[in-house]
């Protein structure tokens, strides 16, 4: 005997069944696809996020250091040790003695700290060598090059290579970043100084 509704009856609930499971799987799939979106976009938003903050920190990084620099007493000190006439090495090591001129070797010395600060910062690339280069080049340059050759000879004299290289570093930055852009500032400081 045969039972002539019993095929439709399997071959429509088989077509039911394999509906569900179809519509499982994309559902499942539709989910996955939304999700790894979802975890793109979130990345993307975290990534820009973290780009703002730090720039953020740069920028109050660098503030807090043109603070400094913009301050009166250092401004006094940097003006007074930028215009001091130096006619030699023997010269330099006369007016910056630790043993008989303690003040000028201290305002020196803490002018090339503060410089050697900015060049690691620079180097250890904690903030962008173009915003110092925004704020400060000129006055970075004009001042390695009246102290540099001076702390050149000292280093050769001392055979202490590393002593202020970071100083040094942070000026051959603001050269490449300015490059002749100031080269009348310094034909005209040399002449003066």
């Amino acid at each position: 005997m045969s039972y002539p509704h019993f095929h439709l009856i399997v071959t429509s609930d088989f077509v039911n069944m394999v509906d569900v499971q179809t519509i499982g799987v994309l559902v499942t799939a539709t989910s996955l696809t939304v999700a790894a979106i979802y975890y793109m976009f979130t990345l993307r938003m975290n990534q820009r996020n973290m780009k703002a903050s730090l720039q953020t920190r740069q920028a109050q990084l660098l503030m807090q250091i043109y603070q400094r620099f913009s301050e009166t007493d250092f401004m006094i000190k940097f003006l007074t040790t930028r215009t001091r006439e130096i006619k030699n090495y023997d010269d330099f090591t006369k007016i910056y003695s630790e043993r008989d001129n303690v003040e000028l070797t201290s305002q020196l010395g803490s002018l090339f700290a503060y410089f050697e600060g900015i060049g690691v910062l620079v180097e250890e690339k904690l903030i962008d060598p173009r915003l110092v280069a925004n704020l400060m080049s000129g006055n970075i340059i004009l001042f390695w090059e009246k102290y540099g050759p001076f702390l050149l000879e000292y280093r050769r004299r001392r055979n202490s290579p590393r002593e202020w290289n970071k100083t040094e570093y942070l000026y051959g930055e603001m050269k490449k970043i300015r490059g002749e852009e100031w080269s009348h500032v310094f034909a005209d400081s040399k002449t003066t100084s």
